[in-house]
């Protein structure tokens, strides 16, 4: 599989990746710098075109991060960036559809895919047909199976390079410990986690976990953890939601401040992972679910909803799907899965008889999303080579 029609020396190429920041504790954050670090470990230069309040240049872990300033998405100075640094190939690690394809005439593209919802959405359809009549070059790259099946049924061939959990992600008991006594939370009691971003479209379903919260603690002990923001602007606000739920006592989010200024380190994120009983990821939709491979990395089961790229990364042995009702994403206009409030309930009290029992199983199943396994896939997928033609873009099927 090739990307573009390009060669070079040793097939060793300057990448541009278009994203935020690599340190924005962010699942694109992480994409960013997951994609810059196996890059540069097979030989190819990086440089990072992040957007996102990035105001001047600088190099992180060896990568040239080239500020966007406060430009949304970077529109407006991607071209130039990938001019300016004489870049061969420009990679977006975020959604490719935020950025006006009217900048990319003449350059290679290649954009890593995170599709949440259950088809290929009318903006990234049109915009890869944009892309694909005014780049040199384009390539999209599932980032799940479940994105390969879609841009497949768009007429694209796209390689699969999933995403990888970090090595500081492992089981750490006192870690975990640690963590739970900053909550004062019982060493013994019984825990549930969520972690993502409050927004407008409650992608994640904070609704959803505080009713069904709500339902498990009128019945049981336990607490709910929420790694997110209680309230930002345009979004649910979710601690009077807690309190009209009942839950005074039962619920705790994130240090506010620190969540606010993305301060979460490694570190304490492994100690949320290791603290939590389970992890609940049963969102509307995922484009890949980075915190499904860290909780397991911790040895952490998890829940989630029968949608998307989680189904890809959930088996019995070590967690539960539950069923859900269509609901309509209006920022794609396509559908995601709104997860069913009884059925997580009973999943959380399934959870309380036996995750304890399935940490070993999560650990082993976390060894499939390994860096070595990333590593190879980006050096398959970006593979290039004197015979490569950009005739191998893909004729799409008609809209």
């Amino acid at each position: 599989m090739t990307v573009t029609a390009l060669t070079a020396a040793e097939g060793l190429f300057r990448v541009l990746i278009s994203g935020p920041p690599p340190w924005a504790e962010s699942g694109y954050g992480a994409a960013v710098c997951q994609a810059g670090e196996i890059l540069s470990e097979l030989r190819h230069q990086v440089a990072i075109s992040a957007y996102a309040g990035v105001h001047e240049e600088r190099r992180w872990r060896g990568m040239q991060i080239l500020g966007t300033g406060g430009k949304p998405y970077g529109n407006g100075v991607i071209a130039g960036n990938y001019a300016r640094w004489n870049a061969d190939l420009l990679l977006f690690a975020c959604d490719p559809w935020t950025v006006d394809p009217a900048q990319l005439a003449g350059l290679h593209v290649a954009a890593w895919m995170f599709i949440d919802c259950d088809r290929l959405s009318r903006m990234e359809h049109l915009w890869l047909e944009r892309a694909r009549a005014i780049a040199a070059s384009v390539q999209p790259i599932a980032a799940s199976q479940h994105a390969r099946r879609l841009l497949a049924d768009d007429g694209w061939d796209a390689p699969l390079v999933p995403m990888a959990v970090s090595p500081h992600f492992y089981a750490d008991a006192d870690a975990g410990r640690a963590w739970r006594r900053s909550l004062k939370v019982p060493a013994d009691a019984f825990v549930v986690s969520k972690v993502g971003v409050n927004d407008s479209d409650d992608r994640k379903s904070f609704e959803v976990t505080l009713q069904a919260f709500a339902l498990f603690a009128a019945r049981h002990k336990g607490y709910l953890y929420l790694h997110t923001e209680a309230q930002a602007k345009g979004a649910p606000n979710l601690a009077v939601m807690a309190a009209d739920l009942g839950l005074a006592g039962r619920v705790a989010f994130a240090d506010q401040d620190k969540r606010a200024c993305d301060l979460f380190g490694v570190a304490e994120m492994r100690g949320i992972y290791n603290g939590t009983s389970v992890l609940d990821a049963a969102t509307k939709g995922e484009g890949f679910g980075v915190p499904v491979i860290e909780a397991l990395a911790c040895g952490t089961p998890v829940i989630g909803c029968r949608n998307s790229a989680v189904t890809e990364k959930i088996r019995p042995e070590f967690g539960w799907l539950v069923r859900g009702q269509k609901t309509w994403a209006r920022h794609h206009n396509a559908w995601w899965v709104q997860p069913s409030v009884p059925e997580l309930f009973r999943a959380y009290e399934k959870a309380q008889r036996s995750a304890a029992s399935m940490r070993t199983a999560a650990l082993l199943e976390s060894v499939r999303w390994s860096l070595r396994a990333s590593a190879a896939a980006w050096a398959k997928a970006l593979h290039f080579s004197e015979s490569s033609s950009s005739a191998t873009r893909p004729e799409s099927k008609s809209s």
